[in-house]
């Protein structure tokens, strides 16, 4: 029998596993797509603690103290969890070896690990705080106005779990908003940052026009 996925988000409803995985396909793409994001969100997250930077959501408290607590603690979780999940992998597949201390550098590094993670014990743990962090750090950054962008019906599929009409995709308005545009489904989760928006376009174009030739 296969196992159910041990990501928190299906404690409710159980999905099965990948064979001789802890996670499903979904939410190892999930976990992938969430590190390859978290440095951005740790740059935004950053930015909002700059002290040259106005009152409000992404600056100082209004009282002239240029400190925003929730963006600092979303910022330290993010810092905290890369350097925990990336001792704890390196411990069992590289040990004596460390990679820069950095956000970007460990979630990168990590994000090459996921199929491997997908089949530990603690996948699941892993899956969840990589989720958690991400969305800590959107609740914090939200305020700043996006745009979303309609895509086309006739486009509007997606290459991962092949679901239609779930896709969706959002840009920044405002110059100082760090956060990546993003396409995303809705159906798996599964996102794309603008590095990937050429390809993605590609692969839909061509199913359609497979599709259409059927």
């Amino acid at each position: 029998m296969t196992a159910a996925c041990t990501a928190p988000r299906h404690d409710d409803e159980p999905v099965p596993a990948a064979p001789h995985a802890v996670l499903c396909r979904s939410c190892t793409s999930r976990m992938h797509s969430g590190l390859r994001i978290l440095p951005a969100l740790h740059a935004a997250l950053t930015e909002a603690l700059d002290p040259r930077r106005p009152a409000g959501p992404r600056g100082g408290d209004g009282d002239g103290l240029p400190y925003n607590e929730p963006a600092a603690e979303a910022a330290s979780q993010i810092r905290h969890d890369a350097e925990h999940w990336t001792m704890r992998v390196l411990v069992q597949r590289q040990p004596g070896i460390c990679p820069v201390r950095t956000v970007a550098a460990q979630c990168g590094w990590l994000a090459g690990q996921a199929e491997w993670i997908s089949f530990q014990p603690w996948a699941g743990d892993m899956a969840g705080a990589v989720a958690g962090c991400r969305g800590g750090a959107l609740r914090v950054l939200d305020p700043v106005p996006r745009s979303a962008i309609a895509i086309p019906p006739d486009v509007n599929w997606c290459p991962s779990c092949e679901a239609t009409g779930s896709l969706g995709a959002v840009i920044a308005v405002d110059e100082r908003d760090r956060r990546p545009s993003l396409v995303w489904c809705s159906a798996c989760e599964r996102t794309w940052d603008t590095t990937q928006w050429l390809r993605l376009g590609q692969v839909i174009v061509r199913h359609r026009t497979e599709r259409q030739a059927a």
